[in-house]
């Protein structure tokens, strides 16, 4: 499972990609939301961890927060959201709606693609329809410890933090980059 740190950033990508360049550093609400829309399947950790829970934790992660199903729930929540703020613009509450989707199956994406070193392993993506876990071990990024409290503020954790920062801020200046290059070549024909 990535962190937070890794999960945000890509939601910092997402948005990014999907917000034209002039409006990249305008869009703050949206850009929250993208961020907030690629961490909140957490809550079923971070939750019961709050309260002390950390052993209910292990088997309530991973579970129905991540899967489609809550995926497209909150999407089509923020389309009806979105509605309710601009009612006449359709094509932007579905693109709200689009973009939160991504930014759901970007985490789900993120966390099947991880290292998972305890059961249970991989991620249920159709829970309560079909319970296959579908996980692929191809270790994008090492794998956060989570199994304690002592765990969750170890070394160990802030150097996956650190490397994720590295990694998928690599990223986010990519999709800048190719937004500010794609925008020089638009003005300059």
């Amino acid at each position: 499972m990535p962190s937070p740190v890794g999960h945000g950033l890509m939601g910092v990508a997402i948005y990014s990609a999907t917000v034209s360049r002039r409006r990249m550093f305008w869009s703050w609400g949206f850009l929250a939301l993208c961020v907030g829309a690629s961490v909140v399947q957490d809550l079923d950790f971070i939750i019961p961890a709050m309260f002390g829970r950390i052993d209910v934790t292990l088997w309530a992660h991973r579970s129905f927060t991540h899967t489609v199903f809550f995926a497209v729930g909150l999407a089509l929540l923020w389309f009806g959201v979105a509605r309710l703020i601009r009612p006449r613009s359709k094509a932007a509450s579905l693109g709200v709606a689009a973009v939160i989707l991504l930014c759901f199956l970007a985490h789900i994406g993120l966390d099947i693609m991880n290292e998972d070193t305890r059961p249970p392993f991989g991620v249920e993506v159709f829970w309560p329809a079909w319970g296959k876990s579908f996980y692929w071990n191809i270790g994008l990024l090492p794998s956060v410890h989570k199994y304690s409290y002592a765990d969750l503020v170890s070394w160990h954790n802030v150097t996956v933090a650190l490397t994720e920062l590295i990694v998928f801020g690599a990223l986010v200046a990519l999709v800048i980059g190719v937004q500010v290059g794609v925008y020089r070549v638009k003005r300059s024909c």
